[in-house]
């Protein structure tokens, strides 16, 4: 557990003199300051990550929140939060009367991030994009495509892998079909592996793959999940559907507050392989900022 200084605050009786040799009351104060902000910073992350934090919610427990929206959180200590190009989170420490701030800026993290994704689209055909992603050391950008596999072998299965490459290409290395296949080799100095794919023996189809729909005609459980925002400023509307009925507008405010989609129903969230959105604009934006939450909470993070 961090420990804090706690002497009381120092101050001088006889006028200052030279500093060269000496330590003053100040230099004392302003240690104390600087150690008794990172044990409180610290004791925060020690009671491990709370889930988000929005404006109008109040902390109950000692702990890390990631800051959902920017303004100034009045149930935490009034601390003024700005997401522009920034992660923060907000530190609650003894029992929730002390709260600092952490903040990440998103530069220090862009060239560090591997960003790619594969989406299942037809047959044996797969909609591979690689914007970001490590090989050797250095970071490379893929063109986005479609990658059709081998038809499947009509005796044995096999597992194939989609990869990107150095050259700026998506592609995929067929397996050996086999009665207990296994994972193809790929070249680590000018390969990325981005996902492995089961092809059972006669297949048209890869194994294991399952499309839940989030939101496509705000119908809600069963059939959908539930859409709610705080922001009066983002709507359900029928302008520029993608797919469905339905869509979600933001009107042109520079900022919103966040907006969630509930599934009361278990969901595997360790066998989620990919989730797919539109997003149309109207305006230029800075980020979207996706989080992934299991009862409460955080399995993933993203942003755009």
């Amino acid at each position: 557990m961090a420990k804090k200084i706690t002497f009381n605050e120092k101050s001088h009786i006889k006028p200052y003199g030279s500093r060269d040799t000496q330590v003053w009351d100040l230099d004392l104060n302003e240690i104390k300051e600087v150690v008794n902000a990172n044990a409180d910073e610290i004791a925060g992350f020690g009671g491990g990550y709370q889930g988000l934090l929005l404006i109008a919610d109040t902390p109950i427990n000692d702990g890390y929140y990631m800051a959902g929206e920017s303004g100034t959180y009045t149930n935490a200590g009034g601390l003024v939060v700005n997401l522009t190009s920034k992660i923060v989170f907000i530190n609650a420490s003894e029992t929730q009367t002390v709260f600092t701030l952490t903040e990440i800026p998103i530069s220090l993290l862009e060239n560090e991030l591997t960003d790619v994704s594969v989406t299942w689209v037809s047959d044996l055909i797969f909609d591979v994009r690689a914007d970001n992603y490590p090989i050797d050391g250095a970071f490379y950008s893929a063109t986005r495509a479609n990658v059709t596999l081998t038809p499947a072998d009509a005796t044995h299965g096999r597992i194939d892998l989609l990869i990107a490459d150095i050259n700026g290409n998506v592609g995929f290395i067929t397996g050996v079909p086999s009665e207990s296949p296994l994972e193809p080799n790929y070249d680590f100095a000018t390969q990325y592996p981005i996902k492995f794919v089961l092809v059972a023996a006669s297949a048209t189809t890869p194994v294991g793959y399952i499309v839940t729909s989030v939101f496509d005609e705000n119908l809600g459980q069963p059939d959908e999940w539930v859409f709610s925002s705080i922001d009066a400023n983002v709507t359900v509307t029928t302008n520029t559907v993608s797919s469905g009925l339905s869509s979600i507008e933001a009107n042109g405010q520079a900022s919103y507050a966040a907006s969630k989609f509930l599934n009361d129903v278990s969901f595997a969230w360790d066998f989620m392989a990919t989730l797919v959105f539109d997003v149309y604009l109207t305006q230029p934006f800075a980020t979207i900022q996706l989080l992934l939450e299991n009862g409460g909470g955080l399995c993933g993070k993203q942003k755009f």
